[in-house]
């Protein structure tokens, strides 16, 4: 389930090797939360250090519910969907 998020977030910025700007945006994932931050690369003494400021905006995502893809146009059927009682223990870890 973590691999088919990972591809979903993905799949909003395409991989450009050409691309020649300084800004990144960062998806850190920790107990089923997916934090959400945007950099900017700050070169230091020439190219040599690299430090990161953050620039905004920054939210947190949680994912609700996850259907399997269908061949026919639809969104198919539920495989996963968020339910109160399944945050109540802390080592069980979902996404």
């Amino acid at each position: 389930m973590g691999v088919r998020v990972g591809r979903m977030l993905s799949s909003l910025f395409p991989a450009d090797p050409e691309f020649r700007g300084r800004r990144v945006v960062t998806f850190h994932n920790q107990r089923d939360f997916i934090f959400v931050r945007h950099h900017r690369y700050i070169f230091k003494d020439e190219f040599t250090r690299v430090g990161l400021q953050e620039i905004g905006p920054r939210f947190t995502l949680r994912l609700q519910k996850l259907y399997q893809p269908d061949s026919e146009a639809g969104p198919g059927e539920l495989e996963f969907q968020t339910r109160d009682d399944m945050y109540v223990q802390r080592s069980k870890i979902l996404l």
